[in-house]
């Protein structure tokens, strides 16, 4: 079965999900918050027999009483609107709901939206499958040809010919009937008939939609997110560690994979931005000029319209030092519902990345995010610039190949508009991933390059362990985009570094060993050092260095490469050798930490360890080894074989 983990709704609570039955007792266990679950004298008892006498909600087996909601508590716990540890309890969401606050509809929609059981999202693969066709479908086809055969982020084609001639599991099409009433119950879906002809086709093609771009999740806070201050990876190992398959895992826990990731094999014919954004062509009969978009240029879009979609506003704002510019701006709630769009660039150094990536790599570096309290503000400089723009004779064609054409839409409109006087610049939700395999057939970096980026050894932060092939202790934790550009000790004040101060000295040291080098760290060094201080919020000191540790991985160690002569200080000193006795002071007690010394490793920030439910934070955390200890000397000991090192495998 393609689906095989949808199997909580309605898990052995025949009816509880029912929509009439399951307000009907958050009302009554509204009135009771407090009472014990089992006193079996409880007048709740009494009150839920007499309204839904359709269940059994206490029963006895000799003395021992059995309350029903001690085995069937799902149909509200799993919405988050009641808990029932001991006693009654109805959660903050939950009264929202009773008080009308937020009406049953836009919680309907939020919580199938958002609903998950394993990495699949139910609601939203059963909305897709409706929008993807006209007609309406029975039982059986929604359950051969949906449950069983169509998964969205295989572009799978919905089929409904040649079904099985097979009694659907009596489990099954109880669970799959009660998803489609609640369904049903937002408006998205109609029921058509009775009996063997009742069917199911789609209503309300917006409420779909819904259901499928509701942001997922939301109870997942960014402090729960990994650490993350830049929006480019490089993503570098040898052929088969999983590169591109790790951004594609990234994207489908927003569980819309197919609209919030875009896969792009670079060519070795590559040289200029064209190549990755377009150009302007005039090779019509009529001369006139049209511009030729990529897919790349197109997803951009798509992210754009993401936003606009999101609720935050996208307007023009005038500046003292830049003039009018297009601007992103809201609150940090709506933020948090917005999700990360996924580009992998595949062998991204099969041509030269500082020719055909110059483009992007420039405007990079102008993002430019403001925030007063939990109100914000975010703009960047134009990647596709309004004098190109206004260049092309026919814009609506243009619209149109960038999906800002939807006539049901006006804030589509309204964008449009804007890009065309504004131009098009990088959206805050966008991630590019670029995987790199460094041999003889590619092309290395510049510094350019990995200044701007974060470089990711894979082999060091995703190792590949034949003993977990089959059933894994591991898993790699939720990347999400940055929401900062420039470190404040605003952002630090409830970390361990509170002013920052520990964090400069690291700094400090380190660069002492560059001074002088082709290598030494400059201002942007330090400031994306806080920023991945300030995105991880580290609470303790062990977390403060592994921090510092992987930033030496990711932003320091990727630039220095060379020859014995190269690799000498001014003084005489092998620099490697200086850098590692500066690390092991600044980095204590992780450097000396051995693999069974627990107690001193420092946490991994980007994987975590797969437990039982309900596992405290402190037990997922995965100890791992010092990374740059490891690395360095990999580099020490192929300078001293090869007389040449450098970061890459």
């Amino acid at each position: 079965m393609r689906y095989e983990h949808w199997t909580k709704i309605d898990d052995g609570a025949e009816g509880a999900w029912a929509a009439d039955i399951w307000l009907s007792a958050l009302r009554i266990i509204s009135r009771h918050e407090g009472e014990s679950i089992y006193d079996a004298d409880s007048p709740i008892y009494v009150e839920l027999e007499k309204e839904i006498p359709e269940l059994t909600w206490r029963s006895f087996e000799g003395d021992s009483f059995r309350p029903y909601f001690r085995d069937f508590s799902k149909p509200w716990t799993i919405p988050n609107v009641a808990s029932f540890e001991t006693t009654f309890k109805v959660t903050e969401i939950g009264q929202e709901l009773l008080k009308g606050s937020v009406s049953e509809l836009e919680f309907w929609i939020k919580f199938l939206s958002r609903y998950q059981e394993g990495t699949d999202f139910p609601f939203v693969e059963l909305s897709c499958a409706f929008l993807k066709t006209d007609k309406s479908l029975t039982l059986d086809e929604v359950y051969w040809g949906v449950v069983r055969s169509f998964r969205t982020e295989n572009n799978d084609q919905l089929v409904f010919n040649d079904l099985p001639n097979e009694v659907i599991p009596s489990t099954a099409k109880r669970r799959l009937t009660l998803m489609l009433q609640l369904m049903e119950r937002t408006g998205a879906i109609l029921k058509i008939g009775n009996g063997s002809k009742q069917r199911w086709k789609q209503w309300d093609r917006k409420t779909l939609n819904k259901l499928i771009k509701k942001a997922i999740n939301s109870e997942i806070g960014r402090s729960q997110y990994s650490a993350i201050n830049k929006p480019f990876l490089l993503l570098a190992g040898i052929s088969g560690t999983g590169k591109t398959r790790f951004v594609r895992e990234q994207a489908k826990t927003a569980g819309q994979f197919t609209e919030t990731y875009c896969l792009t094999s670079v060519r070795p014919d590559w040289h200029e931005p064209s190549d990755l954004l377009g150009y302007i062509s005039r090779l019509a009969k009529d001369g006139k000029a049209e511009y030729i978009t990529t897919d790349v240029l197109q997803f951009i879009a798509k992210a754009w319209r993401a936003i606009a979609d999101s609720g935050l506003t996208v307007a023009v704002q005038e500046s003292k030092d830049l003039g009018k510019r297009l601007v992103v701006s809201g609150e940090r709630d709506v933020l948090e519902q917005v999700l990360p769009y996924w580009l992998c660039l595949d062998e991204m150094n099969l041509a030269p990345v500082e020719q055909y990536f110059s483009d992007y790599l420039s405007v990079l570096e102008t993002r430019e995010w403001c925030w007063t309290g939990d109100s914000f503000t975010y703009n960047s400089d134009a990647l596709l610039k309004p004098a190109t723009i206004k260049e092309v004779a026919d814009k609506e064609k243009l619209r149109e190949a960038l999906g800002f054409d939807n006539s049901e839409n006006k804030n589509y409109d309204e964008l449009w508009q804007l890009v065309c006087q504004y131009g098009l610049g990088i959206p805050f939700n966008l991630l590019v991933a670029g995987t790199v395999n460094m041999d003889e057939t590619t092309h290395g970096f510049s510094r350019k390059v990995i200044d701007r980026a974060l470089s990711f050894d894979f082999g060091a932060f995703f190792p590949n362990d034949y003993h977990d092939f089959f059933t894994s202790t591991s898993c790699n934790k939720r990347l999400s985009y940055p929401i900062w550009s420039n470190a404040s000790k605003a952002d630090l004040a409830n970390t361990f570094d509170a002013d920052g101060a520990k964090t400069v000295a690291f700094l400090s040291a380190v660069n002492a060993v560059l001074k002088n080098t082709p290598f030494e760290l400059a201002y942007r060094a330090l400031n994306e050092l806080l920023l991945a201080v300030a995105s991880s919020q580290p609470q303790d000191d062990l977390t403060l260095k592994a921090g510092w540790d992987d930033f030496m991985m990711c932003k320091v160690l990727p630039r220095i490469e060379g020859d014995t002569d190269k690799l000498t200080t001014s003084d005489g000193k092998a620099l490697l050798l200086e850098l590692s006795t500066v690390l092991a002071n600044q980095l204590a007690p992780i450097w000396l930490a051995s693999e069974t010394d627990e107690a001193n490793q420092r946490p991994d920030l980007y994987r975590e360890k797969i437990v039982a439910d309900g596992a405290t934070d402190e037990e997922k955390v995965l100890r791992i080894p010092c990374r740059s200890k490891a690395k360095l000397q990999w580099m020490s000991e192929r300078l001293a074989s090869a007389t040449f090192t450098s970061f890459w495998p």
